[in-house]
């Protein structure tokens, strides 16, 4: 009895129209999400760490793209689960194109390969590309038998029943809440006068470590090989972040160029495709809310800082070229795969320069223009 109905809870989670207010949900997410992709066969995929999950909603991103979605992300994924949940997805699925965040897939020092409730045995292939003959069977214990799945199917049950009551999915997911600014008065006192045009005191650069940076990038190598070994197209991106929520905002010129030169290295090899795309600097998403008169809750960024779905929604129409306001905005992120080397160090270089408060002419004016005409996306 207890396998039936923990097995029809299964397919009533994995079904569309719950997956509308379940994908973004957190806590069954290394479980549940490979075999719901593999049911759901989308297009379109994004993986990364819950600065990914937060940002793109599976509802919102398929009709503004046009095609199936589906959001790989799971809270605090290590650069070995996003690339084993990719390769897993690549090997059972029908994607063309994948979405990887980068910040999730640099390998940080004394990190583990995974966080608990990951499991290799429920993915398609063994990490050496191998078909995984007991997927099924362990895919079935997780599913019906094990003791976690009666609380994820409890906690689904709970969330779509209060959905099809007519709660908002911005109310039922925490993907939806809202940073509140002025809980940070002096943060955001001292950010509306650098966006007044006043040095901030900020944007230091950040230190790299040369040497040990290919051995934090070894996952992403092994993504894109992956990728683009089976005629994937790849979009790369840095997480946002807002000056209000951070302590302190640093310089990161020197790790974006050498992502530059190491997908560079890739590029060639990648026959369908591979965008570098950087939206982490200041603009219409990253300095929102600090003119006079703006809203305290942000349409941008949750209470802990990640990147609400509407920013999700702006980032996708940049990378796939949809008409979400990217046609009126002048400076929303940019492939810097489309620039020569010296290009986009001076793209990057200018816009970096920003955190400390120095502005190329003209360029603080762009912002406040965006400013204006992004605001009323996702407004309360």
């Amino acid at each position: 009895m207890v396998i039936a109905i923990n097995a029809s809870a299964f397919f009533f989670i994995a079904a569309p129209e719950n997956q509308r207010v379940l994908q973004n949900n957190v806590g069954w997410e290394r479980t549940y999400k490979p075999m719901i992709h593999d049911r759901l066969q989308p297009e379109v995929a994004v993986f990364g760490a819950s600065w990914a999950r937060d940002a793109f909603d599976y509802e919102e991103i398929s009709n503004l793209l046009g095609r199936s979605f589906f959001n790989h992300a799971v809270s605090g994924g290590f650069p070995y689960e996003n690339r084993r949940f990719l390769q897993s997805a690549l090997a059972g699925g029908r994607l063309d194109t994948v979405v990887l965040n980068l910040n999730s897939f640099i390998r940080h020092p004394r990190q583990t390969q995974f966080q608990y409730g990951f499991n290799d045995g429920l993915l398609n292939v063994h990490p050496d590309g191998s078909k995984n003959a007991q997927k099924g069977w362990n895919r079935f214990f997780a599913a019906t038998l094990s003791g976690a799945a009666v609380g994820n199917n409890l906690s689904a049950y709970s969330i779509v029943r209060k959905f099809r009551a007519g709660t908002p999915k911005e109310v039922l997911l925490r993907a939806y809440d809202r940073r509140d600014f002025s809980s940070a008065p002096a943060r955001l006192h001292h950010w509306q006068r650098v966006l007044a045009g006043q040095p901030s005191g900020e944007g230091a650069p950040e230190a790299l470590d040369v040497e040990a940076l290919p051995r934090q990038l070894d996952e992403l190598a092994e993504a894109l090989r992956l990728a683009c070994a089976g005629g994937v197209r790849v979009h790369t991106y840095w997480t946002i972040s807002h000056p209000v929520i951070l302590d302190y905002v640093p310089d990161q010129q020197q790790l974006k160029l050498a992502i530059w030169d190491f997908l560079a290295t890739w590029k060639s090899r990648c026959a369908a495709g591979l965008s570098y795309w950087d939206f982490s600097y200041p603009n219409a998403i990253t300095l929102e809310g600090l003119r006079p008169g703006d809203p305290s809750l942000s349409r941008f960024f949750r209470a802990d800082g990640h990147p609400r779905p509407s920013a999700g929604q702006l980032m996708a129409a940049r990378m796939f070229d949809r008409p979400l306001l990217t046609d009126r905005l002048k400076d929303l992120g940019l492939d810097l795969m489309r620039l020569s080397r010296e290009e986009a160090r001076r793209w990057i270089s200018e816009r970096e320069a920003r955190w400390r408060g120095e502005w190329r002419p003209g360029a603080r004016e762009v912002v406040l223009h965006d400013l204006d005409a992004s605001a009323l996306h996702a407004k309360p």
